[in-house]
């Protein structure tokens, strides 16, 4: 009877160690990176891709919430006259307008002008609605052109709440060189778990060359838990604030706007101040998953990205329009697959831009059976 007992204290000890095995392992299997072998296609803006590989995880659906470069209003109008995007000011005839004023894309983008002593435009931006959701990703391109950035309070971005379009419970916010979020109790003004600080570079900010503004936010489930993340990125800084409470208990807001980053207000103590401020390329969506092709082979120095616009998304191929913007044709870019995780290919998968897509661009294989001495 002894026996007997230690054998099936011997064979549940057994079963616990498979089942501790299988789960490690499927973990494991959860946050292995993407893989890219291969990218099908002509490489061209505007032109259908295929990427296939594994690792890529499943989003529903796979199109983004939004994809706009404005390419379809009138030189000079307001952006307004689009319903899509209301003016924060309430107006058909306020907002930003449309420019031909070097796009970083296409033949338009947004654009407003505010001065110290010009202060009708200070808040002279618009805002896009979409379907609530706990989690939201913000990017688009900003160009400014005009005196420093420093004085007075430069307003970029925003994820706003339901309730507000602008500022309170739930927004999480890139103003004034620094990133600022409320959790319906506190504001808070972070500094950043990288150990950079708080505030990105003035001359990131200001830099009259079009850079990529990306802000991420995602609300603590259940309402209370320190599991909330934000991160946020300008041109090549980016901060990471992880494990916060983003959602106070007792709150139930969600993510359902954002707003241009066409703000510059307290200017009135800052005479012969002026700046241009120009929007393009805005993408938004409710997951972090995306693809990116990027300037460098390797994520930790990507340089300057491209998101592209997926149409088809399964665990090993993505269907995708090119977003080619900035890159030439000949030019070498690297693919990238970000996943809901935010889990990347630490190595770009590389690709010609510019190529007919008859060619082949599996890299080749590593060689084997060499000995070297």
């Amino acid at each position: 009877m002894q026996q007997m007992k230690i054998q099936n204290i011997n064979i549940k000890i057994f079963f616990c160690a498979i089942a501790f095995v299988m789960f490690f392992c499927l973990a494991e299997k959860s946050e292995a990176a993407p893989v890219i072998s291969n990218v099908n296609g002509t490489i061209v803006d505007e032109s259908s891709i295929t990427i296939s590989g594994s690792g890529f995880g499943i989003k529903t659906p796979a199109e983004p919430i939004l994809w706009e470069t404005f390419e379809d209003g009138t030189d000079g109008t307001y952006l307004a006259t689009d319903p899509d995007w209301p003016s924060y000011l309430g107006s058909a005839n306020t907002g930003g307008k449309y420019s031909s004023t070097s796009p970083h894309s296409g033949g338009l983008c947004i654009y407003n002008y505010v001065a110290h002593d010009f202060t009708g435009t200070a808040f002279a931006t618009n805002n896009y609605f979409f379907e609530e959701s706990d989690q939201i990703y913000y990017s688009y391109m900003y160009r400014h052109e005009g005196t420093p950035v420093g004085p007075a309070v430069q307003k970029n971005g925003r994820i706003n709440s339901t309730g507000n379009r602008y500022n309170g419970d739930g927004v999480v916010a890139l103003s004034d060189s620094y990133v600022y979020y409320d959790d319906g109790d506190t504001s808070f003004f972070p500094s950043a778990d990288e150990g950079t600080g708080r505030y990105f570079s003035e001359d990131n900010l200001g830099s009259s060359a079009w850079t990529r503004h990306q802000i991420y936010g995602k609300y603590s489930d259940p309402s209370g838990d320190a599991n909330g993340f934000i991160q946020v990125s300008v041109g090549s800084e980016e901060k990471t604030f992880a494990n916060i409470v983003t959602r106070a208990a007792g709150y139930s807001f969600r993510f359902n706007n954002v707003i241009l980053g066409l703000m510059f207000s307290n200017l009135e103590g800052y005479p012969d101040t002026y700046h241009h401020i120009y929007i393009d390329d805005v993408y938004i969506d409710n997951t972090r998953a995306r693809v990116e092709m990027c300037e460098g082979s390797l994520w930790s120095n990507r340089g300057a990205c491209n998101p592209q616009i997926p149409s088809a998304w399964s665990d090993g191929s993505i269907s995708a329009t090119v977003n080619g913007s900035q890159f030439t044709d000949g030019s070498i870019v690297y693919a990238y697959v970000i996943d809901s995780s935010g889990v990347v290919n630490s190595s770009g998968f590389p690709i010609v831009f510019g190529n007919s897509g008859e060619e082949d661009t599996t890299p080749p294989a590593s060689p084997s059976g060499l000995n070297i001495s």
